[in-house]
């Protein structure tokens, strides 16, 4: 089964996506002073570290950018945890820290402004269906986007509060789905379904909503620092 789901899911363009960044991350436990991937040094005047192209950009739009490619096809998970640590958010989602297994599929988790983030290496969408339990006695906005689908889940105590597909915010559903509806208008995401033509950074859009409601940001310099990385190949679907 686990083999028909990839041919069908063609994870060579996930690979694609996620690759370079993976190896990156898991060098970050080896790298105490930042990701290799993200040094410029040819950059920087002479004496002077030299900073990720990132570093001035707000998280939605670098955040969105790290996952996409030159044909502006993107493939990432990324969930934020209000006054969460990274161990706890881990130990939530049933994932502990080590090596990755033989799929290479995993969760980082990163330490941020208010809380945690986590980033999935893989297909399954572990950290966007298990908000919920991120979720429990705080708050949690998980965002989506691959060549397959989209979506945003935004979860309270373990409840989900609002849920829709990213192109779809009219069709949302969940306990209070206008919970967010200010918020999705301040950021001129397409609320009744009557723009012209979607925006065409929609996912920054999403990315910039979880921020918001959750009030954790990830700085491109924790980003670029350690993580905490654990395997998920024990997890359903992958088992």
């Amino acid at each position: 089964m686990l083999d028909e789901v990839r041919v069908s899911l063609d994870l060579g363009a996930l690979n694609a996506f996620v690759h370079r960044w993976w190896i990156s991350a898991c060098d970050s436990v080896k790298d105490p002073e930042g990701r290799r991937m993200h040094t410029r040094a040819e950059r920087a005047p002479a004496g002077e570290p030299a900073l990720p192209d990132h570093a001035l950009q707000p998280l939605d739009e670098w955040l969105y950018r790290e996952f996409t490619d030159d044909t502006d096809a993107t493939w990432l998970y990324a969930c934020f945890i209000r006054g969460l640590s990274p161990e706890v958010a881990l130990q939530r989602i049933g994932v502990a820290r080590g090596p990755l297994g033989e799929s290479g599929f995993g969760v980082a988790a990163y330490r941020a402004d208010g809380g945690a983030v986590l980033i999935e290496c893989g297909w399954a969408g572990i950290i966007y269906d298990r908000a919920d339990l991120l979720s429990v006695g705080t708050v949690a906005a998980s965002v989506f986007a691959t060549i397959k689908n989209d979506g945003f889940a935004y979860c309270v105590d373990g409840d989900l509060i609002t849920t829709f597909d990213l192109y779809s915010y009219p069709y949302r559903s969940g306990s209070d789905p206008d919970r967010l509806q200010a918020d999705v208008e301040a950021l001129g995401m397409d609320v009744d379904g009557e723009l012209p033509e979607f925006p065409s950074d929609v996912v920054s859009r999403a990315l910039a909503l979880a921020e918001r409601t959750t009030g954790v940001h990830l700085s491109s310099a924790r980003y670029a620092g350690p993580a905490l990385i654990g395997p998920t190949d024990h997890l359903g679907p992958y088992q």
